[in-house]
C-alpha cells in the first residue's frame, strides 16, 4: 500500500509545488475578503492556519510510514474542508457547502458529500450517535460509500470494526476525493496547473 500511496500521491495535483503555490495563493485572496485584509497582510502564510504546499510536504513524509494513514486523511479532509469552503467563509459541518460547490452537478456532489462525511467520522472519532437514524459518523460514511462508491469494498468492514478508519485504503480515497475537487475548483477559480493532467471519475478505482 505504500507503494500505492506514494503513486497515488504523485499523479496528483498535490504532489506539483507550482500548483500548491497557485491554489494558495488563490485561497489566500478568498479569505482575505472574509477577514477584511489586503497588500501585504493578505499571503497565504498570514491568513491560511493550513496551506496546500506545507500540506502536501506532510502527507509525502507520513504518506512513507505503514502506521501513519490517519493522519493523512485527517490532513487531506482538513484541506478539503479548505477547498470546499473558502470561498464562503463557512464550515463543512453541514451539507450547504456541499449543494454550492456542486452546483447541480451529481460527480461533485458524489465527491464533495463523501469527503464531507469522512470528515466527520476522521475529527469526531468518539462520536456515537450523530443522526436520529442512530448512524455513528463512520458508518454514516460506510452506508454512503455503500450505496454512491460500489467499488470500494471495504466500506463495508467499517460498519463493524470502526477501526479500520485508519486503513491506508480510507486516506487513498481521501486523496482521490481532495485531487478531483482540487482540479475542480482550480477551473472555477481560474487557477492553472501548468502540465498536469487531470483526474478522471472520481468514482472510478483505478
Amino acid at each position: 500500500m505504500a507503494d500505492s500511496w506514494s503513486t497515488k500521491l504523485a499523479q496528483s495535483w498535490l504532489a506539483s509545488p507550482g500548483a500548491c503555490l497557485a491554489m494558495d495563493a488563490k485561497l489566500a485572496q478568498l479569505m482575505a475578503v472574509h477577514w477584511g485584509r489586503r497588500g501585504a497582510g493578505a499571503t497565504a502564510q498570514l491568513l491560511l492556519p493550513m496551506r496546500c504546499e506545507t500540506t502536501a510536504a506532510s502527507l509525502i513524509e507520513l504518506g512513507k510510514q505503514p502506521d501513519a494513514a490517519m493522519s493523512c486523511t485527517l490532513l487531506l479532509v482538513m484541506l478539503g474542508e479548505l477547498l470546499l469552503c473558502a470561498e464562503h467563509g463557512g464550515i463543512l459541518r453541514d451539507d450547504v457547502m456541499v449543494e454550492r460547490f456542486a452546483g447541480g452537478i451529481v460527480e461533485r456532489w458524489l465527491a464533495a458529500e463523501a469527503l464531507r462525511r469522512l470528515r466527520n467520522a476522521a475529527c469526531h472519532p468518539a462520536a456515537v450517535v450523530t443522526s436520529v437514524k442512530g448512524d455513528v459518523g463512520i458508518v454514516s460514511f460506510a452506508n454512503f460509500l455503500i450505496t454512491n462508491f460500489k467499488r470500494e469494498s471495504w466500506a463495508r468492514g467499517l460498519r463493524t470494526q470502526p477501526g479500520l478508519l485508519a486503513n491506508r485504503a480510507v486516506s487513498l480515497f481521501a486523496l482521490r476525493m481532495v485531487n478531483s475537487i482540487g482540479w475542480w475548483q482550480a477551473d472555477h477559480w481560474d487557477v492553472r496547473f501548468a502540465g498536469l493532467k487531470p483526474p478522471g471519475n472520481p468514482r472510478a478505482v483505478s
